[in-house]
């Protein structure tokens, strides 16, 4: 295969019921990649464990844990706390490995697995984390966030809201986790650079170059020609497309965006397919070219859509002489040209099987249902690559640029610290409610609020429509600054130390 590849570990016929061996950890390593991990919370510890990034020396606890992921699509409170226990207890994070970047590449939640509480637990356990948006992760968030089902199979959300509806853990509870360590550590794609010219991409679905550049455009950020032969731009501009992303996360507007591209994709879809489904296939033969090239000008036109869901076989068939379905594959998937830029590496991805030039898929099928032996993959890394955690913070009062005197401008400050006071005192109000509550008043009084979220104002809830009381962020101000070239975490990692 072409490409210098990042070192990919795979392990045949793993079994994750049974403690796993760590692999060494090589020098320098400072990142991870995990693969799909289908909504299964146990997929994720045995991959920390196997990596070498977490230790588990204890089989029994192991062993036990094994046996509550099993019954974790109806959990008890006891087996809440058993599993937190294992985790503070029993699965042990050593301090020289903190500094290491653990990567995934999606379906972490809403997927075919048991619990996605669990999922959540675990990720609250890891120091440094970088998640590449997914599909079923973006159906987490709508049904957390507009109660819409937009993705199957979600198996594991069924286990998450049983244990809600029993009062085994609240849905602000859930919401709390999700704020503050899965959206600060969202992004669209991740990279590793080793210089002088070796550029490794991770995405959630398999892409090409101009999906790339699409998705530059439609985040106004400058993509000349010549960038696909200069892997410092291309990082400057993945980290642009990440910071303009994370913006539009904490502004609530992303998910609107993307389910607008998702519904257009998908009416203009089935406009083409329809188009196609009337053809024989020697008409559809005759002018194969300019179908393909309407299909793949379809995925350009949404971007966001097309990053995330795009696979080789583009879901549209034709029937050949016999009745039987042949798919149409997309050409730019099979073309080492388009499918990496002009840079030693390669493209990891998960959501499609298909092994593509310059790709490795780690959409694996172990961990996916009941499955649970089979390939296990991962990779490490040693380049250069960036990942801060948004920061959410208060925004300042604002000088009005405008004002004509010194006096109207001191007035106007005056005016915005006393509104921010205001605000501050009904946030009080909101904290003061869950004073005196203990936990199964606290989730009745969550339940409440399902039912009508009119009944409060809490900044950390969310509106299931976007109002203007209710936002998953406190009036959000970016602090992250894009680097004109990527960081190396082990360097900057030994300066904090320091």
């Amino acid at each position: 295969m072409a490409g210098i590849a990042p070192q990919i570990k795979s392990i045949a016929d793993h079994d994750l019921n049974k403690l796993p061996v760590a692999m060494p950890l090589e020098d320098k390593v400072n990142q991870l990649t995990y693969g799909d991990l289908h909504g299964n919370a146990l997929l994720l510890i045995n991959l920390l464990i196997t990596s070498g990034y977490a230790k588990c020396a204890d089989e029994k606890a192991y062993d036990e844990i094994v046996k509550l992921y099993d019954r974790s699509e109806k959990l008890t409170k006891p087996d809440l706390e058993n599993f937190q226990k294992f985790l503070d207890d029993k699965l042990v994070f050593p301090e020289e490995n903190k500094h290491i970047l653990i990567r995934l590449l999606g379906d972490m939640f809403y997927d075919r697995g048991k619990n996605d509480a669990l999922t959540l637990l675990v990720l609250k356990k890891i120091k440094r984390k970088q998640i590449i948006l997914s599909n079923h992760d973006i159906g987490f968030w709508i049904k957390l966030i507009k109660n819409k089902d937009t993705c199957s199979p979600n198996v594991s959300y069924g286990g998450l809201n049983t244990a809600i509806e029993d009062k085994i853990i609240t849905k602000i509870e859930i919401m709390e986790i999700f704020r503050e360590h899965i959206f600060p550590n969202l992004v669209l794609i991740g990279y590793d650079f080793k210089e002088p010219n070796t550029l490794d991409l991770f995405q959630h679905a398999p892409g090409d170059f101009n999906s790339l550049r699409k998705l530059a455009k439609y985040y106004h950020v400058p993509f000349d020609p010549e960038i696909k032969s200069d892997p410092k731009k291309i990082c400057a501009a993945i980290d642009q497309i990440n910071t303009a992303f994370q913006i539009s996360v904490q502004n609530n507007t992303f998910l609107d965006e993307y389910l607008m591209q998702k519904n257009q994709f998908t009416a203009d879809f089935e406009e083409l397919k329809t188009e196609i489904d009337k053809l024989q296939l020697e008409e559809f033969e005759k002018d194969k070219e300019t179908y393909i090239k309407k299909l793949e000008q379809l995925y350009w036109n949404y971007p966001l859509y097309a990053l995330i869901w795009r696979r080789p076989e583009a879901e549209m068939f034709i029937s050949d002489n016999y009745g039987d379905l042949i798919p149409i594959v997309l050409p730019s998937f099979s073309s080492a040209e388009t499918r990496h830029p002009n840079v030693a590496g390669c493209t990891i991805h998960g959501h499609d099987k298909h092994e593509l030039p310059n790709s490795h898929t780690f959409d694996k099928d172990i961990g996916s249902g009941d499955i649970c032996q089979g390939e296990l993959v991962f990779a490490t890394s040693t380049g250069a690559t960036k990942h801060e955690p948004a920061v959410i913070v208060k925004a300042e009062a604002e000088v009005d640029s405008d004002a004509d005197t010194e006096d109207e401008a001191k007035a106007e400050y005056a005016d915005n610290e006393e509104e921010e006071e205001i605000e501050q005192e009904a946030e009080d109000e909101d904290d003061n409610i869950w004073e005196g509550l203990d936990y199964d008043e606290a989730a009745d009084f969550d339940e409440k609020i399902n039912e009508n979220p009119a009944t409060i104002h809490s900044d950390f809830l969310h509106d299931l429509e976007y109002g203007d009381r209710f936002t998953m962020f406190d009036r959000p101000k970016r602090k992250i600054k894009p680097l004109d070239e990527p960081e190396d975490v082990s360097q900057s990692t030994k300066k904090q130390k320091k």
